[in-house]
């Protein structure tokens, strides 16, 4: 995503002069560009020196006041945005996920995004990870989340924002988040035990899976492994071997289609 100053006038297709929110003094336009086409609905990240706007007495070091907005051609529409897991507010570095709100074509942008921000007075903002990934948990409460997991095998446990998978045990993604191919799954995971423990992120036609085709990522051990499951059998393996087993490692796994994993 490219950034570029904000300022009073609007751009693109708003009308001159408009202004989403006057509470809020400041705005930076966001400029979505591609390479390749993308749907509404796609997660995206823009990068902002929220630290340097801080220091400026312009933003809140909260980022309760930051907030991205879109013009729909008739109004603005504000986006439910999020912190990464990976990032902070008062950083030069702040990454903040949205969802586009319209297609995109190849090679070329839609920049009537924007970040607002300096209001001093500002409360909470919409921050609902669900309405901006196709399926997110960052565990960050006492217990498995029943809608999006489930535990047939072994045992798990969740607490400060961990979910721990026990030996031989296995965790499935519940019936409501079977995501075909076309995906991309981030995870940020650490090798621990000795014995194998399988997340499996997509089931297939059934929760517990098998019955279709689906994609696993596990641990034997020694290596963080995805496995891509087509239907009717057989599997395609991505093998990364851990050498730091005390902290957590960052993955992404594109399931480009059936029986291609990029790991």
């Amino acid at each position: 995503l490219a950034l570029a100053s904000g300022a009073p006038a609007a751009w693109a297709i708003a009308p001159p002069g408009q202004w989403w929110n006057t509470s809020y003094s400041q705005r930076i336009r966001v400029s979505v560009t591609t390479t390749t086409s993308i749907v509404t609905g796609y997660s995206v990240d823009a990068v902002l020196n929220h630290a340097s706007l801080v220091a400026a007495g312009k933003s809140l070091a909260s980022g309760n006041d930051v907030r991205v907005v879109y013009w729909n051609g008739a109004a603005w529409v504000e986006l439910d945005r999020v912190l990464d897991t990976a990032s902070s507010w008062n950083n030069a570095t702040t990454t903040l996920w949205f969802k586009t709100q319209a297609a995109i074509g190849t090679n070329t942008f839609d920049d009537n995004y924007y970040i607002y921000y300096g209001n001093s007075a500002a409360g909470a903002p919409p921050a609902n990870a669900d309405n901006v990934f196709l399926m997110f948990d960052d565990f960050n409460g006492a217990a498995l989340d029943g809608t999006k997991w489930t535990v047939p095998t072994g045992s798990v446990s969740v607490a400060g924002g961990l979910l721990t998978v026990n030996a031989n045990s296995t965790v499935w993604a519940t019936a409501a988040y079977s995501l075909a191919t076309g995906t991309r799954w981030e995870a940020r995971l650490r090798l621990s035990i000795a014995n194998p423990a399988t997340l499996y992120y997509w089931g297939g036609s059934d929760v517990n899976g098998q019955t279709g085709s689906y994609f696993s990522f596990r641990s034997d051990g020694a290596n963080h492994r995805a496995y891509e499951h087509p239907n009717g059998g057989g599997t395609s393996t991505s093998t990364a071997a851990v050498t730091n087993t005390t902290t957590l490692q960052t993955y992404q796994i594109d399931r480009i289609g059936n029986a291609q994993l990029d790991f």
